[in-house]
């Protein structure tokens, strides 16, 4: 056999000459690549086997040792260098060896990036060498890692000046985002994570979504960014992501059929039986609606959930569990929820973040109603309680009381409007079909709520804002 033995060696490199060929092309270690690249090293091992005799002799004579052996050597190892290197390169990945993941992209972004399906031109306006285009070009390299359809160019428009001029650039600091169809978004001050996920969303968005803020009830300005009660800040991230936000007065002008959806957020008023009625017709008609309650502000609009098969506790959950005392939370009537009191549901999937609740009250599925299924999103943890007798300073849990994963949020979705019983329904639009839709009520209560850094390893402001936007969103199928 060893006298053949030259065949294998020669297919051997043959084989691997086709691996890195082929490697070359594709630029990736593709099924063919694999292949060639077993099959010659197998090849090169039987050889080496075969021929070893051969092979030792040669090796340790003098010739080889101070001649043409000596750079075969150096020839094979800087191959093996030079191969390793290729793999390195395109399996390039940043590993987050911090504590806090300060260099780890947020799940959010993650979802994003995986969801492009189209080519995105990255043109990179910044000056060379500044901290500025370091920095950018540091965050905007881990997000390739996670998709190929960013295209990023980097470009001084000093040094460059035609480029920045073809596009409008003025300036030093500015990053365009270019899709096909002439759609393109400009960053020229802020230049972090969260914008340039909100940038990517904003260049593919078809529409904006028309939202009705419902107002008349006590409601909280949405224009207040200063004060505790305000929400000024989720409607500016829903109108950041192309969400358009209108005020609704359900009591003098109902409820707008071009609404995609309608939130009740903190009322302290009752609603009129007509407006619940109004409420309900939208819903038939395929509606969308998320609502927020205070606790045992409005009584009367809480017991109208249950027409929905939602059940809002007189009570108030009670957590004491000794980890929230390391977190820096020591009133029991704050309950903090993790990772696993986050249910599985889409609205739910992207949270990350541990979530304080200044105060909550139970909300429970009351039973099982065709043509509506409800499904449990937040629930509190093992160690929480609905307290019932609220006026108790000494409280501790009865038999009576829901004790242990206390569900704090649920989502309704209604397929058949029927078992709503609504007194005048209107016909659905064609737009807004049963079926075509899915129809949803959210309903949480954790209105002074507010996100805590888990260990520091919060990477986006997932807080209870964020829940109210992903609750939104969803029920916009976003």
């Amino acid at each position: 056999m060893a006298r053949f033995s030259w065949v294998f060696g020669v297919l051997g490199v043959l084989f691997l000459l086709t691996a890195a060929a082929l490697f070359f092309l594709f630029k990736a270690f593709v099924t063919s690549v694999i292949v060639a690249l077993v099959t010659g090293a197998v090849l090169l091992f039987v050889y080496a086997f075969a021929d070893r005799d051969a092979l030792s002799e040669t090796v340790q004579s003098r010739p080889f040792l101070q001649g043409s052996g000596s750079s075969l050597l150096i020839v094979m190892f800087g191959g093996a260098v030079v191969f390793a290197y290729m793999i390195a390169e395109s399996h390039d990945k940043t590993v987050d060896l911090t504590t806090n993941k300060e260099f780890s992209l947020s799940s959010h972004t993650i979802g994003v990036l995986n969801g492009l399906e189209e080519e995105v031109e990255v043109l990179a306006f910044f000056k060379a060498g500044t901290p500025a285009e370091e920095k950018f070009s540091d965050l905007i390299g881990r997000m390739e890692e996670h998709t190929d359809k960013l295209k990023v160019l980097f470009s001084d428009p000093l040094r460059e000046p035609f480029l920045a001029q073809a596009h409008g650039i003025n300036s030093d600091r500015t990053v365009l985002f270019i899709a096909t169809g002439d759609r393109e978004r400009r960053m020229e001050h802020s230049f972090d994570e969260k914008e340039i996920t909100t940038h990517l969303i904003q260049l593919f968005a078809e529409a904006d979504y028309r939202i009705c803020w419902s107002q008349g009830h006590g409601e909280p300005n949405p224009d207040d960014t200063e004060s505790k009660r305000g929400v000024g800040g989720v409607i500016a991230k829903l109108e950041s992501l192309n969400y358009q936000v209108t005020p609704s007065f359900l009591m003098t002008e109902g409820i707008d059929s071009e609404c995609e959806a309608l939130v009740v957020f903190r009322p302290i008023i009752e609603w009129f039986p007509y407006e619940r009625e109004a409420l309900a017709a939208y819903l038939a008609q395929g509606g969308r609606v998320f609502i927020a309650l205070e606790p045992g502000l409005v009584p009367e609009l809480a017991l109208e959930l249950e027409r929905y098969g939602i059940d809002v506790g007189e009570d108030i959950v009670v957590d004491i569990n000794p980890e929230n005392m390391l977190m820096g939370v020591d009133d029991p009537g704050f309950v903090v929820l993790r990772d696993d009191d986050f249910l599985y549901h889409p609205i739910t999937k992207p949270l990350h973040a541990a979530v304080v609740l200044g105060i909550a009250q139970s909300i429970t599925p009351t039973h099982a109603t065709e043509g509506i299924e409800l499904s449990i999103l937040l629930e509190s943890g093992t160690e929480a309680w609905a307290e019932k007798d609220i006026d108790n300073p000494e409280v501790s849990p009865d038999t009576d009381e829901k004790i242990g994963d206390v569900p704090l949020m649920v989502a309704a979705t209604i397929s058949d409007p029927s078992v709503l019983d609504v007194a005048s329904p209107e016909q659905p639009n064609a737009e807004a079909s049963i079926g075509e839709r899915i129809q949803a009520v959210l309903i949480v209560e954790f209105p002074d709520a507010e996100e805590i850094n888990l260990e520091a390893r919060l990477r986006e402001d997932l807080g209870a804002g964020d829940a109210h936007i992903l609750g939104i969103g969803a029920g916009m199928d976003e």
